[in-house]
């Protein structure tokens, strides 16, 4: 960020603003997290670009996928369930529905006996109703059975 587009020191001295600015700081105040939020998409985009072109291809030349199957099934077994539960409820609303109900469905195929509902409905429950609405559409479950 140039110095002439750095919000104010006030806004970024590392302490939060109080709660209640003046009503006439507000504008620049809102600035500032503007600023701010698009320094962190424009640098996210940056990183993701050199991921999917560099380390990727470079990834994919020096090992085949039986090597990272391994990689990432040693990585699963490092988690807990709660660990592995939590990662469930953070990824699937950002999913398309073809991938979110093949996630889905493998991880209630590779659940403990009895905890399929659980997973369903822990997962079920970060999504919007439309979202939902499909899972268990796409997965041949009833509603009810996901609100579990």
């Amino acid at each position: 960020m140039c110095a002439s587009t750095r919000p104010s020191s006030r806004w970024t001295s590392g302490r939060a603003p109080s709660p209640a600015p003046p009503a006439e700081d507000l504008p620049e105040a809102q600035h500032a997290l503007y600023l701010a939020l698009n320094e962190v998409i424009s640098a996210y985009l940056a990183h993701l670009h050199a991921e999917e072109t560099v380390a990727m291809p470079a990834l994919w030349q020096y090992a085949g996928a039986e090597e990272l199957g391994a990689v990432m099934a040693a990585f699963r077994a490092s988690r807990t369930s709660e660990q592995a539960l939590t990662d469930l409820r953070r990824m699937p609303p950002a999913l398309p529905p073809a991938p979110r109900v093949a996630i889905v469905r493998d991880v209630m195929a590779a659940a403990p006996h009895g905890q399929a509902d659980r997973t369903l409905a822990a997962v079920s429950g970060t999504l919007s109703p439309d979202q939902r609405h499909r899972l268990n559409e796409d997965l041949g479950v009833p509603e009810v059975r996901a609100a579990g």
